[in-house]
């Protein structure tokens, strides 16, 4: 299952499921979005165990005894994205036509900044090849990392994502020998953000993209893969 997938279950069951689990999409108002986003952000008690990371005996102790430091509080970017979760949720009921708006933003205030760009739809952006290359030179020769500047014209010629791009190895990178040829990147898998045993990856659907022709043989990434040395693809 991947790892996205993951997370919103998981969130789904901590957070969402005891409030809103047992109520018909349809029932379910602005009101109560608000209401359920502002628990979400009062204080609540602390755990009396520990998910990641090792215990502290301190706090374990201020737990029990019932203090001040017992209690604990959401940051707004941990709220924003399990209300995030159930808009989502709610998203698939809209395009089931089982609810005509999505109670988590109905309503919701327009931005009223100077220079807003609110209601302007997005407009992509990508960058020129004289642009990437531009980028890529800066981060060599500027910030003297060279590795980070083939990363960058890597993905930009490949359009891999970055959970990918770590989760790349040398093998998975063919390059042509042929002049003109283009070459392909097997992408199989993802760099979980956790940590992880070294070599392990999240598995994910097999798939080709091709290597622009910026990559000829004889070039910087053909002399790193040579080497089988380069470790952002390892």
């Amino acid at each position: 299952m991947p790892t996205t997938i993951q997370g919103y279950e998981k969130i789904y069951r901590a957070h969402i499921a005891a409030v809103l689990g047992s109520r018909p999409v349809a029932a379910i108002t602005t009101a109560e979005v608000a209401r359920f986003r502002a628990d979400l952000l009062a204080p609540h008690p602390c755990r009396s165990f520990v998910t990641r990371g090792k215990p502290n005996p301190q706090r374990q102790a201020a737990i029990r005894s019932g203090g001040k430091s017992a209690m604990d509080q959401r940051s707004p970017a941990t709220v924003k994205h399990i209300v995030g979760t159930l808009k989502r949720i709610l998203d698939t009921a809209v395009d089931d036509q089982a609810i005509p708006s999505n109670p988590v933003v109905a309503g919701r205030r327009r931005t009223t900044k100077p220079g807003s760009r609110a209601g302007q739809p997005f407009r992509h952006r990508p960058l020129t090849s004289s642009q990437v290359a531009a980028l890529a030179a800066y981060i060599s020769n500027v910030k003297g990392n060279p590795i980070y500047a083939l990363v960058t014209v890597f993905a930009a010629y490949t359009g891999v994502r970055a959970a990918e791009l770590q989760g790349l190895q040398v093998q998975d990178v063919m390059l042509s020998d042929m002049p003109g040829a283009a070459g392909a990147v097997r992408i199989s898998r993802t760099a979980a953000r956790r940590r992880v045993e070294p070599g392990s990856a999240d598995p994910v659907g097999v798939r080709y993209t091709e290597i622009r022709r910026v990559y000829q043989p004889g070039s910087a990434c053909s002399a790193v893969v040579g080497r089988r040395s380069a470790r952002v693809l390892d």
